[in-house]
């Protein structure tokens, strides 16, 4: 079974939280926009990380959050 987790990164503290997996990559990305977006960042930069991101973070901006979204198998 293949899952998709999101996980979000602040800039600010250097911490990772909000691990959640999802069904597939789409659902996932949606999810980290929608969060992002409710975190402050424009809706652009938050597409713009989302699409970008895999195992490695990808930032949304230079002092807000990130994301990482990454294939679970198992």
């Amino acid at each position: 079974m293949v899952a998709f987790c999101s996980e979000f990164y602040s800039i600010s503290s250097g911490q990772y939280f909000g691990l959640v997996e999802h069904p597939d990559r789409a659902t996932a990305e949606k999810y980290a926009v929608a969060e992002m977006i409710g975190f402050g960042e424009s809706e652009s930069d938050a597409r713009a990380a989302a699409a970008a991101a895999n195992r490695f973070c990808a930032d949304a901006s230079a002092h807000g959050y990130g994301v990482r979204i990454f294939e679970k198998r198992g």
